[in-house]
């Protein structure tokens, strides 16, 4: 896969993806020395001032990185529809396979986050900006799609309703969820367990929601990170894609032991 379009709005999570846009676009034996000087520089004004230096110095592939990576927010009156949609044809070109992946804000489903403020708001505007990412899908018609969140997804209710029910229920009809669109269905699949079986329509049918989700432990990931994902695959395409094969569990000890102390920032 090669990334077309990155869309981030926290800025310093735009200038980690743009570093990393910016390495990207040489071959993997002609990385330019300063990128390692700036990876190396622990005064954090000098590094910014090194990190626009190694940008100066390489003006073609820092072209291709700002058309790589875009700092926006999704939904906000500075970014309408129209110029994101703009950007995202543009990034496809003539390419009519490719793949969305992305996730709405975690934080309004997160245990941690709803035990702060006592459950989830309906006025929480992050509940349904997942409809940011389903306009995507409804107006641009990916192949796949690879929707991210946290377990707690799960369990989150508004006025009595399940959020991943109503997630789940417009991702498999978006034009349903988002007007004035015209969209092919998907079939949502789970990336860590078989389905229990397949409708008359081609749905897969699991035993429970628990079944998307995936416990990175259990693929030889150092790491007890569980996290919901959901694998969107086009009506027109027709194939049942494999899961993750589990693998041996590995400790974080085992991979950093060997590795010098450091301290934050």
């Amino acid at each position: 896969f090669k990334i077309k379009l990155s869309i981030e709005k926290d800025k310093n999570a735009y200038e980690t993806l743009k570093l990393r846009s910016f390495y990207r676009q040489f071959p993997n034996d002609k990385i330019p020395d300063e990128y390692y000087e700036v990876l190396q520089e622990t005064d954090l004004t000098q590094r910014d001032l090194k990190k626009e230096a190694l940008y100066n110095n390489y003006p073609q592939e820092y072209e291709k990185t700002e058309k790589e990576v875009w700092q926006a927010e999704l939904g906000s009156e500075e970014f309408p529809e129209e110029i994101v949609d703009k950007r995202i044809k543009e990034a496809i070109g003539p390419h009519k396979k490719w793949v969305l992946i992305g996730g709405p804000p975690c934080q309004a489903y997160s245990l941690v986050g709803r035990s702060r403020v006592g459950g989830i708001s309906n006025e929480d505007p992050r509940v349904y900006l997942y409809k940011e990412y389903l306009r995507i899908i409804a107006k641009h018609h990916p192949s796949v799609f690879v929707m991210e969140n946290v377990k707690g997804l799960l369990s989150a209710k508004i006025n009595d309703e399940f959020i991943f029910d109503l997630i789940s229920n417009d991702l498999k009809n978006p034009s349903k969820a988002i007007k004035n669109t015209s969209c092919p269905k998907y079939k949502i699949f789970s990336l860590s367990n078989p389905p229990a079986e397949i409708d008359k329509q081609g749905n897969p049918l699991y035993k429970s929601h628990k079944e998307y989700i995936i416990n990175s432990e259990k693929y030889s990931i150092p790491q007890k990170r569980h996290r919901l994902i959901l694998l969107g695959i086009r009506e027109d395409i027709y194939s049942i894609p494999g899961i993750l094969e589990k693998k041996n569990q590995i400790s974080l000890k085992a991979v950093i032991n060997d590795m010098p102390k450091i301290r934050s920032g």
